[in-house]
């Protein structure tokens, strides 16, 4: 069934709202460790941190995934998620605890193994909630979970700052790790109305072990794209270096939850609803495309044009590295914000082991591009993957079929306004510099940025705009989507 009208529109506003929230407090929180640490700290721990994310990939997002997506949901089914999902993350919790002096070994970075091992129970503490998390998905309730994860991320937050303040070092942001999965999973179970029987049907576990399979696929590829180049760059340029790709890796990836991600939760989960009215479906996901690529396309420009300058002002001058390679890690989060938006319409249209081709197609293009750039610097292999960026559009358009047709077309007005918002502020910003310091003219140029581009889409692309605005009127995109 489709949700009610304002469902639909009060999952999106809450699922942004919890993005945005959730990235302010990351940011503030992020600005005071990385001014109390050093690159190695924050380098050391993005190497621990990809260890954890591998083994989160088969107990986090997949199980949410699958329950939101299937159609039909049986009371069996949660039971046989729930203890599939935390038998598979006690596994790998106790396989991270007992290798961790292996993985330190193998990765060549010693000071790690203490990290895993503090870092091992985050997977099965998350375990304990995520099909709680996935029934208020279901229910398009966004406001929940948002309030949920905003309180653990703060209260994580502060008590980060205070063990860095305090001389504890790396060992706050394993702190932060550790105490904001366990806010969270209390808080899911004192507020969520479900709990598990003790029981356990091997013909719901077998109905979801088809998706599961393929989701789990698709988030490992996620994790090659997103962890081997941490694990690469560490091993190759050492943790410094890994520190600067972090850092500014951060900010890039903060964009793209903000534009993409934090709308993405319940676009899918609404689309998902559509999965037998196929032209439905792809109207839907074109629409969404149209609009998130003229929110983000010139967001990421923005990032790449004045970023540098205000990293420094921040984080502090030890952080120039990081300021350097943003500009093409901002092209190339453009490309993988693309990607997210496809891989939502495959997903929520069941074809889940063509998301994972199509994503493992550009997982193993970053993993090329990394190892043979890595030997030339930090900077040739930002810029390769903005290269990288690129012809992630025309993969996924080709992997969409039919889709894909009406999705490039979706591109365009975001690509043709972007164009003339740059050819107007690259001279503006230089005349700015000679007239006023770094911030003020950033501050003038991003001020002026926003004017040039909303005029060129009220000029440029004003039927697409008054068709956005209709639908959000309308007050759900699962009923007017539809033109």
């Amino acid at each position: 069934m489709i949700a009610t009208p304002l469902s639909g529109r009060s999952a999106i506003t809450w699922s942004t709202a919890e993005a945005m929230g959730r990235h302010a407090l990351s940011l503030v929180f992020f600005l005071a460790l990385t001014r109390l640490l050093t690159p190695a700290d924050i380098g050391l721990f993005a190497f621990a941190l990809a260890v954890q994310t591998f083994a989160g990939v088969f107990v986090d997002r997949a199980v949410t995934e699958t329950l939101v997506q299937r159609d039909c949901l049986r009371a069996e089914h949660l039971d046989a998620a729930f203890w599939l999902n935390l038998a598979l993350a006690a596994a790998l919790g106790c396989v991270m605890a007992l290798s961790a002096d292996l993985i330190a070994a193998a990765i060549g970075a010693p000071d790690i193994a203490d990290l895993v091992r503090l870092l091992a129970p985050a997977p099965f503490i998350g375990a304990l909630c995520n099909v709680q998390v996935a029934l208020f998905q279901r229910r398009l309730n966004f406001r929940t979970p948002a309030k949920i994860w905003m309180t653990g991320q703060g209260v994580a937050g502060c008590i980060a700052v205070a063990m860095a303040i305090g001389g504890w070092g790396i060992w706050s942001l394993v702190a932060n790790q550790i105490v904001e999965t366990s806010i969270c999973a209390i808080l899911f179970w004192l507020i969520g109305d479900w709990r598990p029987r003790f029981r356990f049907e091997w013909r719901a576990g077998r109905d979801l072990l088809r998706y599961w399979t393929g989701a789990t696929g698709a988030r490992l590829f996620f994790f090659a794209r997103e962890g081997a180049d941490r694990l690469i760059l560490g091993i190759v340029l050492g943790p410094a270096a890994l520190g600067y790709y972090t850092v500014a890796t951060r900010i890039v990836r903060m964009f793209v939850d903000l534009l993409a991600e934090g709308n993405g939760k319940a676009v899918l989960a609404i689309m998902s609803r559509m999965q037998t009215e196929q032209e439905r479906l792809q109207a839907a996901f074109v629409h969404f495309l149209c609009f998130s690529t003229l929110l983000s396309f010139p967001a990421f420009c923005g990032l790449a044009l004045v970023g540098p300058d205000f990293v420094t002002a921040f984080f502090g001058e030890h952080w120039k590295s990081s300021s350097e390679i943003l500009p093409p890690l901002a092209i190339a989060g453009a490309g993988m914000m693309v990607l997210h938006i496809h891989s939502i319409f495959l997903r929520a249209s069941g074809h889940s082991f063509v998301n994972l081709a199509m994503v493992s197609a550009v997982a193993t293009l970053d993993v090329l591009l990394i190892s043979v750039t890595v030997p030339l610097g930090l900077s040739t292999v930002a810029w390769a993957l903005a290269g990288r960026g690129i012809l992630v559009l025309p993969i996924c358009a080709a992997v969409t079929g039919g889709a894909g047709g009406r999705a490039a077309r979706a591109y365009m007005p975001a690509v043709i306004c972007t164009a003339v918002m740059i050819l107007v502020i690259l001279p503006l910003q230089e005349i700015a510099r000679k007239h006023f310091d770094l911030i003020m003219a950033n501050l003038i140029v991003i001020v002026m940025g926003v004017l040039v581009y909303g005029a060129a889409v009220v000029l440029l692309g004003r039927s697409n705009l008054v068709e956005l605005i209709r639908i959000w009127r309308a007050g759900t995109i699962a009923e007017d989507l539809i033109k």
